[in-house]
C-alpha cells in the first residue's frame, strides 16, 4: 500500500513530489518561508538605517582614536606623526561622508581601507584599538542593504 497523505496547510510542497511524509520541524525550506506579498520597502529602508548607524558609529570610533592618539603623544612629549592623524582624519571623514551618501559602497571601502591601514601601521602601539572600527566598516561595505531603491523588492 503507497503511502498516500494529505499535505498540512503550509507545508513545503517538494515533499509531496519526493513522495515523502513532509517532517513537522523542518523549516529551512525555502518555499515555507516565501511570502506571496513583497517585502516592503519600510523594512529596506529599516536595513539601511542599521548599515548608516555602523557606519557613524565607526567614524566616531575613529575619530575618539585619533583624539586619543594626540592625547597620549602629546602627553608623553612628543609631536604626533602628521602623517598618521591625516590618514585617519581621511579615513573619518570618509566614513562619515559615507553615511551621508546614497550609493556609498566605494566610500565605505575607502574608508576602511584607511583606518585598517592606520590600525596596521600603529598595531604594535594603541592601534588595535582601532580593530572595531574597522570590522563596523567591513561589515556595513558587505552588507547587501547599499542597494538603490527602487520601490520593486530586491530579487
Amino acid at each position: 500500500m503507497a503511502f498516500i497523505s494529505k499535505t498540512p496547510p503550509g507545508a513545503c510542497q517538494r515533499h509531496d513530489r519526493i513522495s515523502r511524509r513532509p517532517d513537522f520541524w523542518e523549516h529551512s525550506c525555502r518555499e515555507n518561508q516565501r511570502s506571496s506579498k513583497p517585502a516592503s520597502p519600510a523594512s529596506a529602508d529599516n536595513e539601511r538605517v542599521h548599515s548608516r548607524y555602523l557606519v557613524l558609529g565607526a567614524a566616531v570610533w575613529a575619530a575618539g582614536y585619533t583624539g586619543i592618539y594626540i592625547f597620549i603623544v602629546r602627553g608623553q612629549g612628543n609631536s604626533p606623526a602628521w602623517w598618521y592623524v591625516a590618514l585617519l582624519a581621511t579615513g573619518t571623514g570618509v566614513l562619515a561622508l559615507a553615511a551621508a551618501r546614497r550609493r556609498p559602497r566605494p566610500l565605505l571601502i575607502l574608508g576602511a581601507f584607511c583606518i585598517a591601514l592606520a590600525a596596521l601601521a600603529g598595531l604594535l602601539s594603541i592601534g588595535l584599538f582601532l580593530v572595531p572600527g574597522v570590522v563596523a566598516a567591513t561589515v556595513a561595505a558587505t552588507r547587501p542593504s547599499w542597494r538603490p531603491h527602487t520601490g520593486d523588492p530586491a530579487s
